[in-house]
């Protein structure tokens, strides 16, 4: 599936929410500053319309290049100068070579994932 951007759209504080679809799903991605500076949010929904074919899967590439290494099995940290977790995802993140990647559920519906960045 070939991702196309599709604009964005921005709310009273001027805060953008990102639009792709990927085939015929769609996904929305809200980056948010967190209160005290430290980093930032992002709550991304991802609609699936219909059941994907067999042998499809879809994943969200949280970080890619440098080092990633596992802290837990939702907390990790990038080039010692970055700490991410996946709070809310239906299936758990992992590493591969040097990404972090949240494995996306092709079933029919909206399925909702946050990733909190916070820089060290």
């Amino acid at each position: 599936m070939e991702p196309r951007f599709k604009g964005y759209s921005l709310n009273k504080q001027q805060q953008p929410t990102f639009k792709y679809h990927f085939g015929p799903i769609a996904a929305l991605d809200y980056p948010a500053p967190k209160d005290d500076g430290s980093g930032f949010t992002r709550a991304i929904t991802i609609n699936v319309p219909s059941p994907g074919s067999s042998g499809e899967q879809l994943y969200f590439r949280v970080l890619s290049g440098g080092s990633v290494q596992s802290g837990s099995e939702r907390t990790f940290s990038f080039e010692d100068n970055l700490i991410v977790s996946v709070p809310n995802s239906e299936l758990p993140p992992f590493t591969r070579e040097n990404e972090l990647l949240i494995p996306i559920p092709l079933t029919p519906g909206k399925h909702t994932v946050t990733i909190d960045y916070t820089w060290k």
